[in-house]
């Protein structure tokens, strides 16, 4: 399975455990709904306390079993430092350490959570397989102490309980970081397919490749009047001979460019027009009547120098002016 990208090489800041539940949408009443389903209450907490005073010395132990069964036999011997043995003894530790399921006890997992993955990248089969291992290891400790038969089994049942509520927090940040990182991805890659390009002093080209739709035309507008700004333009070029069509939304958006390049000083020019495009345009009643089009890159190229006051000769023309030696 894939895994969650470390935190390091996201474009995105990592978020604390309480941006994270907020990212995530937990509210309180999603919290209360996943308590109701699985039974826990105030009597589970005063489990858990238990739990944690018969097992909680020997936290360390069982994830050093837990590393060296899960972890090590990935990754190969030494691929896991202290740190990060210290990080998954205070994370499994941490399951039995709760007062009442509130905030601040989420705040603290989705924080854990969020370390545990930006510095390991599990996938959720590990975390599976992880939660499984350390659930038997309580077990098995809990079976050794002393205590009545129905008061060991209910507080295995309550571990049961709590670490499935646990479970769900990381497959919510699990999804929500694969999500941001797909997010993040996109806006590259979308970035990458408009580029705004700097052709010589004063003018622009945007090339445009694909579809184009009404958020990647709302996303080229905000990059086009940045780049006109930032670099100065006075002549920007929007080639659209990739572009094989388009819909009245997109194409009152490119109108919209248009203006708003104007506003910003820049003349527009439109080419690559396809024929289809052209009656697209035409039957959808578009107004390009304040639009300078032109058939093909090159045209527009040369309308754009003209607008800039500039004429390309070829060097033979140019005039050699010799030196004195």
């Amino acid at each position: 399975m894939p895994t969650v990208p470390p935190a390091a090489t996201l474009d995105h800041q990592a978020l604390d455990g309480a941006g994270l539940r907020r990212g995530i949408g937990l509210s309180v009443e999603e919290i209360d709904r996943r308590k109701a389903w699985l039974g826990l209450n105030d009597g589970d907490a005063d489990r858990l306390r238990h739990i944690d005073n018969l097992v909680g010395a020997h936290v360390g132990t069982m994830v050093d079993g837990l590393v060296d069964d899960l972890v090590l036999a990935d990754d190969g011997e030494g691929a896991i430092s202290q740190h990060d043995r210290k990080l998954l003894c205070d994370y499994f530790g941490g399951l039995t350490c709760t007062r009442r399921f509130d905030d601040d006890h989420l705040d603290q997992r989705l924080a854990m959570i969020e370390q545990l993955q930006g510095r390991a990248g599990r996938d959720l089969s590990w975390y599976l397989a992880a939660y499984l291992a350390y659930l038997q290891s309580v077990s098995a400790r809990l079976r050794e102490a002393p205590g009545e038969q129905d008061v060991m089994q209910e507080l295995q049942r309550t571990l049961a309980k709590a670490m499935c509520f646990d479970l769900s927090l990381v497959i919510d940040a699990y999804l929500f970081e694969r999500d941001r990182t797909i997010r993040s991805q996109q806006r590259e890659l979308e970035e990458l397919s408009t580029p705004v390009l700097q052709l010589r002093d004063g003018l622009l080209i945007t090339p445009i490749i694909g579809m184009l739709d009404s958020r990647r035309a709302r996303q080229l507008t905000e990059q086009l009047l940045h780049a006109i700004r930032q670099r100065r333009a006075r002549v920007v070029v929007l080639d659209v001979t990739g572009v094989a069509a388009v819909d009245s939304r997109v194409a009152n958006h490119l109108i919209q460019t248009v203006d708003a390049a104007r506003l910003m000083g820049a003349t527009a020019i439109i080419t690559g027009v396809s024929p289809e495009v052209a009656q697209t345009l035409v039957g959808l009643g578009v107004d390009v009547g304040n639009v300078i089009t032109v058939a093909d890159l090159q045209g527009g190229i040369d309308e754009a120098d003209r607008l800039l006051g500039l004429r390309v000769v070829p060097v033979s023309e140019v005039p050699f002016e010799r030196h004195p030696s």
